[in-house]
């Protein structure tokens, strides 16, 4: 048991570096938010749009927010208008 419980907290301490590594060019702000949203979307805070369909609620934007995301700068923060999710667009 002694050592499962080391094999799990070297595999947590090896996931974590991992994360770190990957979230160390994310802006502070862009990852508070991220951080926000997990927790009540089960840990998917973040969905592909895919036409007008957001890959999170499954649910399409209206024409008028579909519209808005289409004319954000490619590097722009949108986020669903029905579930609030942020969106890859």
């Amino acid at each position: 048991l002694v050592t499962a419980e080391a094999d799990v907290l070297a595999e947590i301490d090896r996931v974590q570096a991992e994360r770190d590594a990957a979230v160390a060019d994310v802006p502070d702000d862009l990852l508070t938010e991220y951080e926000r949203l997990r927790p009540q979307f089960g840990g998917i805070a973040v969905a592909r749009l895919v036409g007008a369909n957001c890959q999170g609620c499954h649910l399409s934007l209206s024409a008028m927010a579909l519209d808005q995301v289409r004319n954000l700068p490619p590097d722009a923060l949108a986020h669903c208008d029905e579930c609030g999710r942020m969106l890859v667009h």
